[in-house]
């Protein structure tokens, strides 16, 4: 992370895609679809060719690859240990709810582009879309987006496919395995909102950079960690006071991975590969419930290769 040759990470996409066209005075739709697999992207892809010209770019979450850190580092240009020091007030590790702990996107990326002179006239306007209702309220409201310099976008419909799948046997059924899930999310993207609002900014003289927090990967090897109670939920990535587990990175000097801890006992365990972390205690029990589900937080290609993609309308 501190080498000049470094790859692409979640905190350079602002600076390298968002923010030099900014500057140029060009409308920008930054569209963040989250959980969005970069496999995903390249079968959503091909529909879109006729709409835009596409430069596409691939850059690496940050670790943990799970909301709190991936994306609140898309939108503030900084890693979780430096969000905490410069606003710690936005900074909720503890909220297992991934909506609380990433309610403060909007003011990161206010802050951020204060720091670096850029001055939106009018003022930014942030949207968030889980359902149908509120992509059409966005379509309702986007005629009055015209002169809006940056319209943000995040779109949680992959991400909350993905965590129903594990809940739905009906949809494990339909999508039992990695390429039956991408025909799925296929069919979503072809009857989405989203897809329509991108037609609709395909007729406006505007840029849209479209990327991903985070992907997921298929999990079916558990792995036992031990830990105690005040240690994190997640299966694929803990933190807490001095976890174990095998198939797993063991994270024992967080600042190293610009990742905050607030004592010295702390440390974080990612799972590698298609692990998935369980507790000895109701081992089979929880190994059975979660064997088969698409999760992310830890290290594997999946989760972590992401697509950055610049789109261009072509009228």
């Amino acid at each position: 992370m501190r080498g000049k040759n470094r790859p692409i990470l979640s905190v350079d996409i602002l600076n390298k895609y968002v923010i030099p066209h900014l500057r140029e005075k060009k409308q920008v739709y930054y569209i963040v679809v989250d959980c969005m697999r970069l496999d995903h992207w390249l079968i959503i892809e091909p529909m879109l060719r006729q709409f835009f010209y596409m430069n596409q770019d691939y850059y690496f979450s940050i670790l943990p690859s799970a909301t709190l850190y991936s994306r609140n580092a898309l939108f503030s240009g900084l890693f979780p240990i430096e969000i905490a020091q410069k606003y710690p007030e936005y900074w909720q590790e503890g909220d297992v709810n991934e909506t609380s702990t990433n309610r403060y996107e909007k003011q990161l990326l206010q802050s951020k582009l204060r720091q670096e002179g850029i001055q939106l006239k009018p003022q930014l306007r942030y949207f968030k879309i889980f359902d149908a209702k509120g992509g059409n309220e966005f379509i309702r409201q986007v005629t009055a987006f015209d002169q809006v310099s940056l319209s943000t976008l995040v779109v949680n419909f992959v991400d909350i496919l993905t965590h129903q799948r594990s809940q739905s046997d009906i949809l494990q059924q339909i999508s039992p395995d990695e390429s039956a899930f991408r025909s799925l999310v296929k069919s979503w993207f072809t009857h989405s909102i989203l897809f329509k609002i991108l037609k609709i900014i395909a007729n406006r003289n505007a840029i849209v950079v479209l990327t991903s927090d985070h992907g997921s990967t298929l999990c079916n090897r558990p792995s036992r960690a031990f830990g105690n109670r005040e240690t994190s939920t997640s299966l694929r990535f803990k933190f807490g006071t001095k976890l174990r587990a095998d198939q797993a990175v063991h994270i024992d000097r967080p600042n190293e991975y610009k990742l905050p801890a607030e004592n010295t006992t702390k440390n974080y365990i990612l799972a590698k590969e298609d692990h998935y972390f369980v507790y000895p205690n109701q081992f089979n029990e929880y190994t059975r419930q979660f064997r088969g589900g698409f999760q992310h937080g830890g290290i594997s290609m999946g989760e972590m290769i992401l697509p950055v993609v610049t789109m261009t309308p072509r009228k």
